[in-house]
């Protein structure tokens, strides 16, 4: 069972949008975290390998997760570390 985030979609947003400056990781980082889309799909998508895009997400969370409540940080490190290991 995969940790819940308490975080509103329209926050999340937000903080990618604040945050994230390449509009392309933007994207990318929203299609993932938002809509739920694989690696695979997503790297279909935008023309690049599974690898650019996890190191895309992975570099973005970590901008990210520092912004979230307090509350969420240890549950958006969890869903991170899980989505990482099982490539989901």
């Amino acid at each position: 069972m995969k940790p819940e985030i308490n975080i509103s979609v329209s926050e999340l947003s937000h903080l990618i949008d604040e945050w994230i400056f390449s509009e392309r990781d933007r994207k990318i980082l929203k299609r993932r975290l938002l809509d739920g889309i694989t690696y695979e799909k997503i790297a279909e998508e935008f023309d690049m390998s599974p690898r650019q895009i996890s190191n895309i997400i992975y570099k973005g969370t970590q901008k990210i997760v520092p912004k979230l409540p307090k509350n969420c940080q240890k549950e958006a490190v969890e869903f991170h570390n899980n989505c990482m290991l099982a490539s989901c």
